[in-house]
């Protein structure tokens, strides 16, 4: 039988487990699963060679994966990360829609490193 001052402290340190696994296995891992990354290296690319109707592809598609994982990002990473990311990625799409090479590289670049922060929490 256990020590009830035993099983005071071991339901609390149980539930903390729980919770720690639930946001790992339904938060971050939907997170890691998107091919965002894929998606960045593709435009990347098409930014490169100029193919300009590719990055605007690239760029509705990394804006629709946004979109779906946007909240469960906010949960982990705060306003002012996603406010972060979201700056960075209007500043993209500006730069591709306006056909310039440097400045959109530099803004997906940006891009990339806060994605990397959000999967490495």
């Amino acid at each position: 039988m256990l020590n009830p001052r035993a099983v005071k402290w071991l339901v609390p340190i149980i539930f903390i487990l729980l919770i720690y696994f639930s946001i790992n296995y339904l938060i971050i891992e939907p997170i890691k699963e998107t091919n965002l990354p894929e998606n960045f290296s593709k435009m990347k690319s098409s930014i490169r060679e100029e193919e300009w109707d590719d990055a605007n592809y690239y760029m509705k598609e990394i804006n629709e994966q946004w979109d779906r994982v946007k909240m469960k990002i906010f949960i982990n990473a705060g306003v002012d990360s996603v406010r972060d990311f979201e700056d960075s990625l209007a500043r993209l799409e500006t730069a591709v829609q306006e056909k310039e090479s440097l400045p959109a590289l530099m803004e997906l670049s940006t891009v990339e490193v806060i994605w990397e922060e959000f999967i490495t929490f």
